[in-house]
């Protein structure tokens, strides 16, 4: 039996999405071929960090009021953030930092930006980004 697939927002210039599948969990492809989102698949939805993370969320949101069954869009954005970050390089970086400004602060998005904010390699941008993260997470 065929897996059933739900994409949810298009990115990049090879057909691919950000969707459900099975309506249990997050994945990205197209049509004919899905991968569920683990830390060791991440890599292949990171262009998703170059949509604009405030319309992004917008879309996903609209999106999402039209499924019954939906895993939560955190997790998956964090996994894809962390995996963006672990790569240490400032373009996967900077982009990261911009949806996890746009999200609001969970423990693995705090954790991300703490890492950001005391790395030696990670651009101005971001590590201000991040430390603006870290002081919002802290506001009671």
């Amino acid at each position: 039996m065929a897996e059933r697939w739900e994409p949810i927002i298009a990115f990049g210039f090879a057909g691919l999405s950000l969707g459900i599948l099975d309506g249990s969990q997050w994945a990205v492809g197209d049509a004919d071929e899905q991968v569920a989102i683990t830390t060791r698949t991440a890599v292949r939805a990171l262009p998703v960090l170059e949509l604009d993370p405030e319309e992004s969320l917008r879309l996903i949101s609209e999106r999402l009021r039209q499924i019954e069954r939906v895993p939560p869009i955190d997790t998956v954005l964090a996994t894809l953030i962390a995996d963006a970050v672990s790569h240490g390089r400032s373009y996967w970086t900077d982009l990261g930092m911009r949806w996890v400004e746009a999200l609001q602060p969970t423990p693995a998005l705090v954790e991300i930006a703490a890492q950001v904010s005391s790395s030696s390699w990670a651009s101005q941008r971001a590590r201000h980004a991040a430390r603006r993260v870290i002081r919002r997470a802290e506001r009671p």
